[in-house]
């Protein structure tokens, strides 16, 4: 129950350290899961771009990127 209680506590101070959402976090750490070899620079555009925000959010989607629209006109 304490390793529980510590790697909870882990998850959102590392969240508010990087300054993104649980979900993204989440997100982030399945893509370093399903990319295994690869998961180096999987992790690495996907942490750029929740910390970086640009005009295009680099959505990492299993193996492949796509370019999503941040800002969109509604």
């Amino acid at each position: 129950m304490k390793i529980l209680l510590y790697k909870l506590w882990h998850l959102f101070f590392l969240c508010e350290a990087l300054n993104i959402t649980l979900f993204e976090h989440v997100q982030v750490m399945g893509t370093q899961f399903l990319a295994s070899n690869t998961h180096a620079l999987l992790l690495s555009v996907s942490l750029h771009s929740a910390v970086f925000p640009t005009k295009n959010y680099y959505h990492v989607n299993s193996l492949s990127f796509k370019r999503v629209p941040l800002f969109q006109k509604v």
